[in-house]
């Protein structure tokens, strides 16, 4: 049988990871014969203008690469066009394409994605879909706290991430994975749910596989994370160090703005006055009103308790979620920012009053009888090389 023809669309590290498997698996019978990636960005002070990891492999492997594409869509053509060179691809040549975390500008129309021989956009979603759409579905369930997640293979439509289900696969998060171990993690079972289904096409024609459409009324969004979702007030650090109750006010922003929109706010009309999630009050009106809004039977509640009350737990799972980029970082010697102004600024990094820290690495323990534990093993001031927490301590006295 000839060899699937396919284009490969990814961008970061764990998409090239992924690209390299199929490259060197000859079991497959697939002729990888276009990479698309983005195009190269400025890195590091110098900014260095450097190749997505995906091109890097492409490239060694010999593999033509569009880096600044255009899709053209007039019927007669459909081509994929590569704007920083002369070449061009007709959609209808391939067979079918894989896409992994490429990060789409735009929606592509549907007559495009069914261009291909066999009318397949194949995308390899690390997350449980419906759950997570969007640019980071392997960040969030961490920094949520979720014990569980997965992989998704479906059918590319003309919207995000929104298509039928191909396959889906559950996978455990331990307490201990960082998001990049969960990238290497739902890599590799990417790579073998991959393998499954082109297999598959081998054996019986495309128009014999069956797809599961997506529960849309269960979907969340898990959108792009910047280095601004990395930062918490140095009060907040210190009460999760001790284990000390948050309000709702308190969490960092990306968890309470997932918290509002899909936890709180599905359940509005319901009267529970009496309800709070702990010891501490809501600071504002408008997130008290929210959070009244959760029945005292839904699920939803359990979550925001834990989430306030369980403060070393939370403030931990966001450094896995957010570990290594963009990292958990906050602010010393000066004036901490408003939280409107960081929730407003969505263009550009705001102008911060004193020196970030960084938190390299944290511990979290819990024990039988005894209270959880967040402890901080390393950090780095701005400006300075990373240091063990304990020295710095020493020098500057921040924590108490």
């Amino acid at each position: 049988m000839p060899k699937l023809k396919l284009a490969y669309f990814g961008s970061p590290s764990f998409s090239a990871a992924l690209l390299e498997k199929l490259i060197l698996d000859k079991s497959l019978g697939i002729e990888i014969a276009l990479v698309v990636t983005q195009p190269d960005k400025p890195v590091g002070r110098k900014m260095v203008m450097t190749p997505s990891p995906v091109k890097v492999v492409a490239q060694k492997y010999n593999i033509p690469v569009f880096d600044n594409l255009k899709f053209v869509y007039p019927e007669e053509r459909r081509e994929i066009r590569n704007l920083n060179s002369n070449l061009k691809l007709k959609i209808s040549n391939l067979d079918l394409c894989l896409v992994y975390a490429f990060g789409f500008k735009q929606l592509i129309p549907l007559d495009l994605l069914r261009a291909p021989k066999m009318q397949l956009f194949v995308n390899i979603h690390p997350s449980l879909l419906p759950r997570y759409r969007g640019s980071s579905p392997i960040a969030y369930p961490i920094l949520l706290g979720e014990n569980k997640t997965g992989v998704t293979l479906f059918v590319m439509d003309e919207k995000m991430d929104h298509g039928p289900i191909i396959a889906q696969e559950e996978m455990a998060i331990t307490l201990t994975d960082v998001r990049s171990d969960m990238e290497t993690k739902l890599t590799d079972l990417g790579f073998e749910m991959v393998k499954k289904f082109l297999n598959s096409l081998t054996r019986e024609p495309v128009n014999a596989l069956t797809y599961k459409p997506q529960l849309h009324k269960q979907s969340t969004r898990a959108p792009y994370m910047t280095k601004q979702d990395g930062f918490i007030p140095l009060p907040v650090l210190q009460k999760a160090l001790k284990n000390e109750p948050l309000t709702l006010q308190e969490l960092p922003q990306i968890i309470r703005k997932y918290v509002e929109k899909y936890y709180v706010e599905q359940a509005k009309g319901a009267d529970s006055s009496t309800w709070h999630a702990g010891p501490p009050t809501i600071e504002t009106p408008s997130t008290s009103t929210s959070l009244m809004h959760v029945r005292e039977d839904a699920p939803e509640r359990k979550k925001v308790q834990n989430l306030l009350q369980r403060s070393s737990k939370t403030i931990y799972d966001f450094w896995r979620g957010m570990h290594p980029w963009p990292g958990l970082w906050t602010l010393i010697e000066g004036e901490p920012p408003r939280l409107d102004t960081l929730q407003n600024d969505k263009t550009s990094e705001v102008k911060l009053a004193g020196k970030r820290l960084k938190i390299i690495d944290m511990e979290y323990h819990v024990e039988t009888g005894h209270a959880p534990s967040l402890r901080i093993k390393s950090v780095q001031l701005e400006g300075k090389s990373p240091v063990d927490f304990p020295t710095f301590q020493k020098a500057y006295n921040i924590f108490t």
